[in-house]
Order: C-alpha cells, then structure tokens, then sequence
C-alpha cells in the first residue's frame, strides 16, 4: 500500500475529558501513521477541553487545531475540517468514542481492495464509564447492493466509523446544513451520484451511548427527518436544506412526531416489562406497539434489515463461496 496521508476529523464541544483523551488517543495510537488529525473545537468557551488539546498537540505534530468563534454546530464543524484537509482521504471520528487501533489501516484496505468510495464498520457500544454494553452491538450489511436497499429506510454506515476518498466529500459539497441526519443526507446524495460504499463485517470503533446526548433528546425529531429523507431519496439531490428543515414544523410533521412519541413511550414500557421479566405484560405491549403506525413500520424495517444483514453476511464470510462471490458482490 502506498503511504498516503488519511485526514481524521473530529468536533469537540462538551465532552468529558476522560472519554476525550481515550478518543484522542485511540487516532494517535493508530498502526496507520501517516494521517492529519483536524480538530474543531466548538465550545471555544471550554478551557478544560482546549487545554486538554493543546496538550497533545503539543506533543503530536500531526495535530491541528481550529476553533470556532461561537457554537456553529457539528455540520458547520465537519465542513470547517475538510475545507482544512489535505489528506488523499478523509476519515470521522467521535470525541466520545473509541477507534481500534488497526481501524485506519484495515478500512483503507477494505476500500482499495473492493475499489469502494466510502467505508465504515460494526462497531460495540460502551457505556458512560467506558465499559462494553453486554448484548448491544450493531453489525451492518457489507456489501454495496446490500447497503443501497437498506439505505431505503435508514443508515446503515455508522457516521464515526466512516472512511472515505476526498473527491466524494468534494462532488457532494461536504454535509448539508440541515438539522438532524446530516450523514443519511450525505449517504443518499451519495450512492445518487453512484458513490461504492461498503462495511467491514468487524467492530472497529467502540461506540459511546451517551444517553444525555442531542441526538437522544430530540430522538423523535430526528426520526422523522430519518423517514422524510428516505420517502424523498429519489429526488434527494434537489431537496432544499430549507424543504427538509422546515419539515417536523409542518402539519404532518407535527402529527408524525406526535406519533412517534407515542410509540417511543410504549416501547420503552415495553423494555421495562422485558428487564422486569414480566413477559405478560411485555406481549400485551408488543401489541400495542404493533398497532400503531410507527410500531408496524419499525417491526418491517427491523426485520427486513436484519434479514438482509444476515444474507449479506452469509454470503461474505462463506469462506467456500467467497472468493466466487466477491466480484459479483462488490
């Protein structure tokens, strides 16, 4: 492989600085050497977080450092970190998670050797002190024509796993200001234009849950740009950031949401049932769920992803098939 440099970006606001070094770290401690890490600090307030830094930029040469002058936001941030790139590729990165060491070099393999345009992986998820989540994963479908049909409902490339050549972030103009789902934007936009994409069926990023998260608070919200997005996929490319944003403010928006909270709420009473071992109560539940409009939508969803993911996998790791497999595949 020739030795060409990869530009890891990562925005920082206000993560807490144990979970911050082990994600620094985890790029500078990378088996692939030759990279940039760009880093955004979007919380130019934030003393503790800059000093922390500073520190290992410091002692790391291949560190660079912008902050923003006031809060703009993670898109803002993403595009800021690729207008500085200079790397042949471009990687993401997460201040709360954690990259295998190999991470770089194996999705830089993966995506030459299948002559792919953007890469992610399953990952782990850990909890707030760091430890892995026993039974919560996420394996991802591998191979390109699988990955399309997914991307028909939702995401299906872990945003913080991602890594990708730079002529695709430049033919899509980076991510859209929108204001949730700005990587199913990107990933839609992209396989319009033709872009390759694929997974590498291994966890290579330890994946933080962090449960007081924007993106957990707003979960309602950011479904129903999720499922806006997917209905409208065909004519992505000409869908106005103002169209999409403007979206979960309309009259169906608003009914949408309202729908889905409602879903949420017995979904969550129906964890509660399953920890408690109360199963009874649980199928009463499960029923319920299924006779509300998002209850039977996420019952298909998660069942033909699942379906597929399996197949896909099937067909990857079929150790007897895949050398035949692979060119029809990718």
């Amino acid at each position: 492989m020739t030795n060409e440099k990869v530009s890891v970006i990562m925005s920082c606001y206000k993560e807490k600085k144990e979970w911050l070094n082990l994600s620094i770290e985890s790029i500078l401690g990378q088996t692939y050497q030759n990279i940039e890490f760009l880093i955004i600090v979007d919380d130019p307030d934030n003393a503790e977080l800059k000093n922390i830094i500073y520190r290992y930029a410091m002692k790391d040469n291949r560190i660079r450092v912008c902050e923003n002058k006031k809060n703009m936001g993670l898109v803002y941030s993403l595009n800021k970190g690729l207008e500085m790139s200079t790397g042949k590729y471009i990687a993401r990165m997460d201040a709360d998670d954690i990259s295998e060491n190999r991470r770089i070099e194996e999705e830089l393999n993966h995506l030459k050797k299948y002559n792919l345009d953007l890469v992610g992986s399953d990952i782990v998820a850990i909890d707030e002190n760091s430890d892995i989540m026993p039974g919560v994963a996420a394996q991802m479908p591998v191979s390109n024509q699988y990955i399309k049909y997914i991307l028909r409902y939702k995401s299906c490339l872990m945003h913080p796993t991602w890594l990708g050549k730079k002529e695709i972030f430049e033919t899509m103009s980076g991510y859209r200001e929108i204001n949730y789902c700005e990587d199913y934007d990107f990933l839609l936009r992209a396989v319009l234009s033709g872009a390759r994409l694929g997974n590498i069926p291994e966890p290579l990023l330890k994946y933080r849950y962090n449960f007081l998260g924007i993106s957990r608070q707003n979960k309602a919200e950011q479904r129903c740009i999720t499922y806006f997005l997917g209905r409208n996929r065909k004519v992505i490319d000409v869908l106005s950031t103002a169209t999409i944003n403007s979206f979960p403010v309309s009259t169906e928006g608003k009914k949408e949401i309202r729908e889905m909270k409602e879903y949420f709420l017995i979904s969550k009473i129906a964890l509660q049932n399953k920890m408690n071992g109360d199963y009874r109560k649980l199928l009463k539940t499960c029923i319920k769920i299924l006779r509300t409009k998002y209850g039977r939508r996420n019952a298909y969803i998660i069942f033909i992803t699942k379906f597929l993911i399996k197949l896909d996998r099937r067909e990857i790791l079929n150790k007897e098939v895949q050398a035949t497999m692979v060119k029809e595949i990718y």
